[in-house]
């Protein structure tokens, strides 16, 4: 397994995509996801409300993440890493890099809704200094119709960072 440290990437804002790397982008969302957001729906966070990056490696997707601007305070909608890189650390850089945005703005906070199951990402936000505010019970469909799974709703304070 390669050292995070010898994987180079580069940041690139939705923006500035390829119409190949939209593809590779809706791709990585459609393998990732129960739900996925549709291309459209992705290509449709380039605009000035959101703050939304792809990450390359050798001018490829590895993955990507979309904030939404909402008054003072940001809210992550996607963060995602191709299921083949993980457990490299990308996903912390790519949540690093996002973070280092929204501090720039002076973003106040940030929210996000992650599956109650999904402890990597729980972790990571944890890692990061985002607590656990909230619940929404039933929020994320399964692949059983009847069996809907809880999210937490976490959030960081940027304010007093």
């Amino acid at each position: 397994m390669p050292k995070l440290t010898s994987i180079k990437s580069t940041l690139l804002p939705f923006s500035q995509l390829s119409a190949v790397q939209w593809e590779e982008l809706a791709a990585i969302e459609a393998e990732s996801h129960f739900t996925p957001w549709s291309q459209d729906s992705l290509q449709a966070s380039s605009d000035a409300r959101h703050t939304a990056t792809a990450m390359l490696i050798d001018n490829q997707v590895a993955g990507y993440l979309i904030f939404m601007h909402n008054v003072d305070e940001w809210e992550l909608l996607n963060i995602t890493i191709a299921p083949e890189l993980h457990r490299l650390g990308l996903g912390r850089r790519l949540l690093d890099a996002g973070l280092a945005a929204a501090q720039a703005a002076r973003t106040s906070g940030i929210f996000l809704e992650v599956r109650a199951s999904n402890v990597a990402a729980r972790a990571l936000y944890e890692t990061k200094g985002f607590a656990t505010v909230g619940l929404r019970k039933g929020y994320y469909r399964t692949a059983k119709a009847d069996v809907q799974e809880d999210a937490l709703i976490m959030r960081l304070d940027l304010a007093n960072a």
